[in-house]
C-alpha cells in the first residue's frame, strides 16, 4: 500500500499535515490583525475625543457621556 493512500485521499499524510498547518496558521494571522485593528481603532476615538475636549468643541459633560459610550463597547 503506498503511503498516500488512505481514507481521505489525498489529504491524509504530509500533504494533510502542510494543509492543515497553513490553514491553521492563517487563522492565528488574521484573528492577530483583527484584534490589533480593533484596539487601534478605539484608540484613535479616544484620541480624537481628547484633541476635541483639548479644542474646546465639547463640553466636559459631553466627553464624559462619549467616554462612557466609548469604554461600553470595549
Amino acid at each position: 500500500m503506498c503511503w498516500f493512500w488512505s481514507p481521505f485521499g489525498w489529504f491524509g499524510g504530509w500533504f494533510g499535515s502542510t494543509i492543515g498547518l497553513f490553514v491553521f496558521v492563517l487563522i492565528i494571522y488574521f484573528g492577530y490583525k483583527f484584534i490589533k485593528a480593533s484596539i487601534n481603532h478605539n484608540e484613535s476615538a479616544f484620541k480624537i475625543l481628547n484633541e476635541k475636549l483639548a479644542k474646546g468643541e465639547i463640553s466636559e459633560e459631553e466627553y464624559l457621556r462619549k467616554k462612557e459610550i466609548l469604554t461600553k463597547n470595549n
